[in-house]
């Protein structure tokens, strides 16, 4: 009998310590947002509140995992210099990833963040997340901004139904489930950002958004294939250009070769300002030639009049720096400035003589601009430059050989 009596107590206690047990070693639910990439992040105070954003630029793409179905609301600010930006924001959440675009216009106010840099109106994107667990990835092929995240219920989601409680002894009173309150959207290392407020919209409780934000259009992508722009880095294209001397040379000779450029360029794109600095070396070569007539004098004295054809070749190598400036995703403009060295060979040809050559190494500075078109993998460039030969050591070598270059480019961007 006293045994019968212990196990009654053993099994009452057991049934008692168990769930207790079960709550306290489950591990704690994944906080529903939670910034997984590595970004710079700036505050600002805007209607007396501190808000927390983080910047995004090109080849850096912010990241973030959400825990829950949910709408990830999507704040995102224009930096200053940054007038038209292309948003790509991409959800994996296990089946096919989806991709949302959307073209962003600069628009006032600006505001100041904490690093000192400014900041336009914020552009506000939903995003429905239907997954228990997803991954989200904010990217601009081009520009700079500062995108803040807060989440809101999913219009479709219902209500959650709490699981049944374990039996409990009569004696001691069932546990009661504290009710979820909304969490707000966390930062690297899990610490808690404030609330998003926009002013003059309605707000819901617990989130930070607008009442009905406009839904853009999500694209499924067939095979989990991304749809990604190609950002310049480095580029190779071919030139050909027409010469406008501006020595003492024949300006219009007809052999298909004077008066032509031809040459290859190397460029590479800085991830610095925006991509906006480029580092070119390029190399060509041109010909130039001119008639003189003379007078050659023979010992008997008598003279002939003949025609000397004086061929030079210009070889430039010059490296250049160059600034470009968008004018939209497919166009731009761009100016620069540089120099190297110049070969150069000279040749004199005469009746009744060998040619001659003499060749030397000269010096030259070039200043160039043009506008580029994007075709196809590359881009089409019409380019103007200058370029200024100095002159040589021989001093019955007294031809100018600079002059400017009006031509076109294909450059192949890799």
């Amino acid at each position: 009998m006293m045994t019968m009596r212990r196990l009654f107590v053993a099994s009452a206690l057991l049934l008692w310590v168990t769930p207790a047990l079960s709550q306290a070693q489950a591990p704690p639910p994944p906080p529903p947002l939670k910034i997984v990439s590595v970004s710079e992040r700036v505050m600002f105070t805007e209607n007396g509140v501190a808000q927390s954003f983080f910047k995004v630029v090109p080849e850096r793409p912010l990241k973030l995992a959400t825990s829950g179905a949910m709408t990830l609301v999507v704040f995102v600010r224009p930096l200053a210099g940054s007038r038209q930006l292309d948003v790509s924001i991409t959800v994996d959440a296990g089946g096919a990833p989806k991709l949302m675009t959307s073209s962003i216009s600069a628009s006032l106010p600006v505001i100041t963040l904490s690093d000192g840099s400014a900041a336009y109106a914020a552009k506000v994107i939903s995003v429905p997340i239907d997954g228990a667990m997803a991954s989200v990835s904010v990217e601009i092929p081009s520009g700079a901004a500062v995108v803040g995240f807060a989440r809101m219920p999913h219009p479709g989601a219902s209500a959650p139904v709490a699981a049944a409680p374990t039996p409990a002894p009569a004696s001691t009173p069932a546990p009661v489930a504290p009710t979820p309150t909304p969490a707000a959207p966390l930062l690297p290392g899990g610490s808690t950002a404030t609330a998003l407020k926009l002013p003059g919209a309605p707000v819901l409780p617990g989130a930070s958004a607008p009442a009905n934000p406009a839904l853009p259009v999500a694209m499924a992508l067939p095979g989990g294939t991304l749809i990604r722009r190609r950002v310049e880095r480095l580029s190779l294209g071919a030139k050909v250009a027409a010469v406008v001397p501006a020595g003492a040379v024949d300006p219009l000779y007809g052999d298909g070769t004077t008066n032509v450029y031809l040459g290859a360029e190397l460029r590479a794109t800085l991830p610095v300002m925006e991509r906006k600095i480029s580092l070119c070396a390029e190399a060509g070569t041109y010909q130039l030639k001119d008639i003189a007539s003379v007078q050659n004098t023979s010992p008997f004295g008598s003279s002939l009049d003949a025609d000397v054809t004086v061929t030079t070749k210009v070889i430039p190598i010059v490296g250049s720096v160059v600034y470009k400036v968008k004018l939209s995703e497919h166009r731009a403009l761009y100016a620069g400035a540089g120099g190297g060295p110049v070969l150069t060979s000279r040749t004199e040809e005469i009746a009744f003589r060998n040619p001659t050559t003499t060749s030397e190494t000269r010096m030259a500075g070039i200043g160039r601009a043009g506008a580029e078109q994007k075709v196809g993998p590359g881009r089409v460039v019409l380019e103007g430059s200058y370029i200024h030969v100095l002159s040589g050591k021989d001093p019955r070598d007294t031809t100018y050989l600079g002059g400017a270059l009006v031509g076109l480019q294909y450059r192949f961007i890799f």
